[in-house]
């Protein structure tokens, strides 16, 4: 007679045994999300990232989906990275002397002193344009040692590169029409039913962004049915219809997808965040993975389009707060908000929003507005959408990354499994 573990297995969590036996011998599935993150990381994190996939290289597998989503996207987050780097330039906030004297008019002071402190803005802004001269040489090193250019990505992504040739003859085969349009009509059903996973995606803008989640999960279910080994699925989505929590904490796999996957595969199925992965790969693998690069790729990925429009949605509603208070936290120069809005071609009420609203936005999203109020950050956004749009499959939607009023996005948290 089968004993309680052997009938429902899938609550029951993996042992460190366990634990090793994925690490060490199971397929290693790589989300999109992963691939993607990969843009985020700096050189040597990036590096010691590759080392661990180089040594499980023969272990390695992705689904379709998981490859189009990161084809589909990744120049949006190239650019959108490029653009993080670029804001650095203006980090100093620095004037010039003109800028100085009338912000210097503006202060209630004794003329007498305010004589003696305009004799010495001349120097002043002399001293202060060398030093953001080599501030901005020492910006321009970090960008050439650390960032993918969109002009890379389009013509020679280095880490597309190292990817394609890892993923040789390890990526799903793509979907008949017929078959696709199956799965995604199920993904949105289940998403409607609330069955894991996806539902999370239920408010996302059409039916192959609501389906996506399940269509990596419908791919992984296919190669389970063929595969005689266990499978680790490496994600950095950790959205609550992928992973149970206790008491907010992550616990492992939702029990729905282990039991599914036990219906194709009695192998055995698991799921870890890339940090907490990462953290394994150094005990079970003798990877060297520096802990500030683990704790690096447990961080949120940054705030995308989805949650851009829904952040401009709740503005209006917000009560009323103080958007230059925000501008200086953020050491923007004052001309570049009013910039960007006319970049974007804004109405002018839109800046009143952002008076109303921007101190009770979260830290996520207001990293996202950080980015936005660069001037240029939305004109390289659309042309990272048409690079990607060029080279998407004409049968699939496009980039992700468009203006906030139409796009589509993942949303991620920033906890490790166990």
């Amino acid at each position: 007679m089968p004993d309680l573990k052997d009938v429902l297995g899938e609550f029951y969590r993996p042992s460190a045994g366990d634990l090793k036996r994925y690490v060490t011998e199971a397929t290693v599935v790589l989300d999109a999300s992963v691939l993607l993150d990969l843009y985020r990381l700096g050189t040597s994190e990036r590096a010691q990232v590759f080392d661990v996939l180089d040594m499980i290289e023969s272990r390695l597998w992705i689904p379709y989906q998981a490859g189009f989503e990161y084809q589909r996207n990744r120049l949006g987050v190239v650019a959108a990275q490029a653009n993080a780097y670029e804001a650095l330039r203006s980090l100093h906030g620095a004037r010039d002397t003109e800028q100085m004297k009338k912000a210097l008019k503006g202060l209630s002071l004794p003329d007498e002193v305010r004589g003696q402190v305009g004799a010495l803005l001349p120097d002043l802004a002399d001293q202060l344009i060398s030093a953001v001269a080599d501030y901005q040489a020492a910006i321009t090193k970090l960008i050439d040692a650390h960032v993918v250019t969109t002009a890379q990505a389009r013509s020679a992504d280095p880490v597309r590169a190292r990817l394609d040739a890892l993923l040789v003859g390890r990526v799903g085969t793509k979907p008949d029409r017929k078959t696709q349009d199956e799965r995604v009509k199920e993904g949105v059903r289940r998403s409607n039913a609330g069955i894991p996973p996806g539902y999370k995606d239920a408010d996302k803008d059409g039916d192959s962004f609501v389906a996506g989640d399940y269509l990596v999960w419908a791919g992984i279910l296919e190669y389970a049915k063929e595969s005689e080994t266990s499978l680790l699925f490496v994600t950095k989505d950790q959205k609550e219809d992928w992973f149970e929590r206790s008491g907010g904490e992550i616990t492992g796999p939702r029990t729905e997808l282990v039991a599914e996957f036990a219906e194709q595969n009695a192998h055995g199925y698991h799921q870890l965040t890339l940090g907490r992965f990462l953290t394994l790969a150094n005990e079970f693998l003798s990877a060297q993975v520096d802990e500030a690069t683990i704790e690096r790729v447990s961080e949120a990925s940054p705030p995308t389009g989805l949650e851009t429009r829904r952040a401009w949605q709740m503005l209006a509603e917000l009560p009323p707060e103080s958007l230059e208070a925000w501008r200086q936290s953020t050491l923007l120069p004052p001309g570049t908000l009013e910039a960007w809005r006319q970049s974007t071609l804004l109405p002018p009420g839109t800046l009143e929003a952002w008076r109303r609203g921007m101190a009770q936005l979260s830290p996520d999203t207001l990293r996202a507005f950080q980015n936005l109020a660069n001037q240029t950050y939305w004109q390289r956004m659309r042309d990272a959408q048409r690079a990607a749009a060029d080279q998407s499959d004409p049968g699939q939607e496009s980039s992700d990354y468009e203006a906030p009023d139409d796009s589509a996005s993942t949303d991620e948290d920033d906890e490790d499994p166990q």
